[in-house]
């Protein structure tokens, strides 16, 4: 039986979130609205949540060929490693301890578990004018979150790049003694793959963006969420790298 821990670095924004659906338009909820979703096919190009014109990170990684994967996501939109990291994860224990997952189940396949990272919640106070003792004091708050939960169960914003840096190093750091742990480096991914796509909106109901024919030829979808695309690209570069550590 193989136990792995698969954990995906900064920047990686929103995954699929499990925030209920409302009728009331906002900056939380524009993932249940048009234009969300419109390039996913698999949801009869519906909006379901994902902060995306599409599938997002976790659905592409369980569709590729040389991953069998089927599984629980907790992930909610908008979320923090530092202040929601644990509450998902004792979710997971509360489904295993009152049997609604059940240890066969585990123990018949690898688990593994993708924690995807939202930077912008951690690090929305970050500014330019933030200094390098506060980010890494910073830094070392939230990657200490992201590794107690490991071990217990158009232009570019430099700032946040700067933190981004800051963060990947203090984890890899802190994750580097476990060998059932993968650091995927979301970051120069990005950076090597991004191109300006930006999509804004408002609850007035009336459009206050402009929309692109053609989502599938850019990697952002909004401000900082990928487009379908964009993360099939991103783990497309990654498959490899996953591929090695689940078959170990």
């Amino acid at each position: 039986m193989a136990r792995c821990s698969l954990y995906s670095g900064t920047p990686l924004w929103t995954p699929a979130g499990n925030l209920a659906p409302t009728s009331e338009k906002s900056k939380a909820s524009r993932q249940w609205f048009y234009p969300y979703g419109r390039s996913d096919s698999a949801h009869h190009n519906n909006p379901t949540g994902r902060v995306s014109d599409g599938l997002v990170q976790s659905d592409f990684l369980g569709s590729k060929d040389d991953v069998d994967a089927s599984g629980v996501n907790f992930a909610t939109a908008g979320a923090s490693a530092y202040d929601s990291l644990s509450r998902q994860i004792d979710k997971l224990s509360r489904l295993v301890t009152r049997g609604t997952i059940e240890d066969r189940d585990l123990d018949d396949s690898i688990g593994v578990a993708l924690i995807a990272f939202n930077g912008a919640g951690d690090y929305a106070s970050v500014t330019v004018s933030t200094s390098s003792d506060q980010v890494m004091a910073l830094s070392d708050k939230v990657t200490d979150a992201i590794a107690d939960g490991m071990f217990n169960y158009g232009t570019c914003d430099p700032a946040a790049n700067a933190a981004s840096d800051v963060h990947n190093k203090a984890l890899n750091k802190k994750l580097d003694p476990l060998d059932d742990v993968l650091v995927l480096d979301i970051n120069s991914i990005f950076s090597d793959l991004a191109r300006g796509n930006y999509i804004q909106g408002d609850a007035s109901g009336t459009p206050q963006y402009t929309l692109c024919s053609n989502p599938q030829d850019f990697f952002y979808w909004d401000y900082m969420h990928p487009t379908q695309a964009g993360w099939n690209a991103v783990m497309d570069r990654l498959q490899g790298s996953i591929h090695d550590f689940l078959r170990n």
